[in-house]
């Protein structure tokens, strides 16, 4: 989990906000190919999605009462078996946040509780950044993507 100064108003972090946006958009898997984590990344299986938070930005307090608003940080990190696998699940992905997601509801159920998040916007959509391959004998390629996004629970 993370534990960033910003986020202490949503129950669950971004990073397992974003990771629920991408299973109820198809662009991550509970399981198998293309498995997706959070705040962690698994040595298998290779191709794998991970989300994790990073600095938010732009927190200011509201001055009817003080709530702390913003766009939380997250990145997104795609692994893959092949160059062109990995780059074109990250840009995939990218293109989904920029055009579709908006105004978009996520349910998080734990432990029988059932918690919804408004992501109201995806913005700061970085590019998708390659990091090379990984220091193991399969040589993953790795991928990233930084944005933030207007989370409120609701």
């Amino acid at each position: 989990d993370c534990d960033l100064t910003m986020t202490q108003t949503l129950t669950h972090s971004p990073a397992q906000i974003i990771r629920k946006l991408l299973l109820d958009q198809g662009l991550a898997a509970s399981s198998g190919d293309w498995q997706c984590f959070y705040g962690k990344e698994p040595n298998s299986p290779d191709n794998v999605i991970s989300t994790f938070c990073t600095a938010g930005k732009g927190f200011w307090s509201a001055m009817v009462n003080g709530e702390l608003m913003g766009h939380e940080g997250f990145q997104i990190r795609v692994r893959g078996k092949s160059y062109l696998t990995a780059h074109r699940r990250a840009d995939k992905i990218q293109t989904e946040l920029a055009e579709v997601v908006y105004q978009q509801v996520v349910t998080i159920v734990e432990d029988s509780v059932t918690y919804q998040y408004l992501i109201a916007a995806i913005g700061g959509i970085g590019d998708v950044l390659d990091n090379g391959a990984d220091d193991t004998p399969a040589a993953r390629h790795v991928f990233t993507i930084n944005c933030t996004a207007s989370i409120e629970e609701l």
